[in-house]
């Protein structure tokens, strides 16, 4: 097997106590990552000083601590960048702050790079559940249409997936560019993962690579299920950048069933009982008028 490099990039908010269990689970991967480069979102908890005192202790950890929360977009497009600044590693291993890796998840993915390495891989996707075992709804990957090309080997051919965990060619990256910053929050991994595959290159689900998602419910996006005034505003987002992707996807026929879609969910929300309903009315129609005409810039490293 060939001796592929690997460094890693988080980015965390306010999650001090799984931002360890995470970089613990890292550090005892059966194989070996390089630089752990950890984007620390401007949280307001202890998180800095508990990086700022790893760092002391293991030279690999490698913290950014922000003076501005620039979301989970934000923060990956910031920490890639870094590491491709930083580092000459063959693969970045893209991680969320709440993800606890099996100490295999890296070596079968890896095995897998090594064995396909003549496929033009793009990234490798782990197999992502939530802590009682079942799928974490949220980040289940999208398949390709030719999607069980490779299934006497446990693996699945995707078009997408999320950024809970990834490991990302080096020229994928330079080849096809950064995570988009302005989506801010949700569907910047589809994005991107999409950007990658589109340009030729192969996305392979791994189902050996386990990793647990520990969300506190294990849910899809949902605005019917917010209560909170504040996640619910973060809703703009969902729906705006989803607009874009499938823009993107499946041009303007797709945008026009899924306005379609939002016309029948804003109509539901009228007619139900739903808290704060006039709150989620407003989010899903700025965020589609919004991605209608949003033109967001990719960056190249």
């Amino acid at each position: 097997m060939q001796n592929l490099s690997v460094d890693c990039v988080i980015v965390t908010f306010n999650k001090r106590e799984m931002l360890e269990k995470s970089i613990k689970a890292i550090d005892d991967q059966t194989y070996k990552v390089g630089n752990i480069f950890v984007v620390n979102n401007n949280s307001t908890d202890n998180t800095k000083d508990y990086l700022d005192k790893q760092q002391l202790k293991d030279e690999r950890i490698v913290p950014f601590n922000l003076n501005k929360n620039l979301g989970g977009a934000g923060g990956f497009n910031y920490g890639i960048r870094k590491c491709m600044e930083i580092s000459k590693s063959d693969y970045i291993w893209i991680i969320d702050d709440d993800a606890i890796a099996d100490r295999n998840a890296l070596l079968n993915m890896i095995k897998v790079a090594d064995k396909y390495s003549k496929n033009n891989i793009g990234f490798l996707a782990s197999n992502v559940r939530w802590k009682d075992g079942k799928p974490a709804y949220m980040n289940i990957p999208s398949t390709a249409d030719d999607w069980s090309l490779y299934a006497n080997e446990n693996l699945v051919k995707i078009k997408s997936s999320s950024f809970v965990s990834m490991l990302v060619a080096r020229e994928a990256i330079k080849e096809v560019g950064l995570p988009i910053s302005e989506f801010f929050i949700w569907g910047d991994d589809v994005e991107f993962s999409y950007r990658i595959t589109s340009s030729g290159y192969l996305g392979l689900f791994v189902n050996n690579s386990e990793v647990i998602h520990f969300m506190n419910d294990n849910v899809g996006i949902d605005i019917m299920q917010e209560h909170e005034s504040n996640r619910i505003k973060r809703y703009f987002y969902e729906y705006r950048n989803s607009i874009y992707n499938t823009r993107i996807k499946r041009g303007n026929l797709g945008v026009t069933k899924e306005i379609l879609k939002r016309f029948f969910l804003v109509f539901k929300i009228l007619t139900s009982k739903n808290k704060s309903r006039f709150i989620k009315i407003k989010a899903i129609i700025l965020g589609t008028l919004s991605g209608i005409v949003f033109k967001p810039h990719v960056e190249k490293v």
